[in-house]
């Protein structure tokens, strides 16, 4: 079966907007849909596992369902390779339950088994938190973990002019925005801020960002900036940005050399 992608995303304009923008600037022909589902990760959480993490639970299969409303619900004959569910951290919610997030981390580890979950820190828009091209403090950047709503005017106020149009990023743009958090990650799960090799990457899992962020949280009440919804196109081609994965990777912090 010919590769064929799902993301499942939190809501229906800016995640499905810079998802279907990365797939026209990298490969139009990939097949692939991009489902809203129009809640955020602690209201999936408690719909999918109120008794509890199922550990049977076909993510696909229940988005078939006659329960599931008309505008989330997928068609009864679409088949998928990889799922990947995208949702924001939002550690502000009431009802947020960090040992089930925890666990859907690690369950949700494979976007060929059950599907793969990424999490954006504190939430979307920190895809483009960069100040600049030689933004030196991103590698540090951190807001309040209860900043909510408040993290979208900021990220507009702080945010290099060039990435404030989606429509206008294009494919050396957007390499060089997931570079920087792919350094970012490293940066927090590995203590150095610059771009991991295919096998650091492939180390690196979603629940020890998790963790290491909820250290900082305790420590002074702050969340480093992080999209890794940016990271299913890293899944899916390593070799665009990762070394040692049969390609060059993007080594580089410049972006007067960005790869083509």
């Amino acid at each position: 079966m010919d590769k064929r992608i799902l993301l499942i995303v939190e809501g229906p304009h800016d995640e499905k907007v810079l998802m279907e923008k990365i797939f026209d600037r990298f490969d139009r022909g990939i097949s692939y849909s991009v489902l809203p589902y129009r809640t955020n990760i602690h209201a999936l959480m408690r719909s999918l596992f109120r008794d509890g993490l199922d550990e049977d639970v076909d993510i696909v299969r229940l988005l078939k369902s006659s329960d599931i409303p008309d505008d989330r619900r997928l068609g009864r004959d679409e088949t998928f390779t990889d799922v990947y569910l995208v949702f924001d951290f939002d550690p502000h919610d009431p009802q947020i339950d960090i040992p089930m997030l925890m666990d859907m981390l690690r369950f949700f580890d494979d976007p060929t088994d059950r599907g793969k979950l990424f999490l954006n820190y504190p939430m979307m828009q920190s895809y483009r938190h960069l100040t600049g091209e030689d933004d030196e403090g991103f590698g540090d950047r951190a807001v309040p973990a209860d900043i909510g709503r408040g993290y979208k005017e900021l990220v507009d106020r702080e945010a290099w002019n060039r990435l404030k149009q989606v429509n206008r990023l294009d494919r050396g743009l957007l390499k060089w925005i997931i570079c920087r958090h792919l350094m970012k990650m490293n940066r927090i799960v590995n203590g150095r801020y610059e771009m991991p090799s295919f096998d650091e990457y492939e180390s690196i899992e979603g629940w020890m960002v998790l963790d290491r962020q909820l250290e900082r949280i305790a420590e002074d009440g702050m969340v480093f900036v992080l999209n890794t919804s940016l990271f299913f196109i890293v899944d899916y081609k390593p070799s665009w940005f990762l070394e040692n994965n049969g390609g060059d990777g993007i080594q580089t912090t410049s972006m007067t050399n960005r790869a083509s």
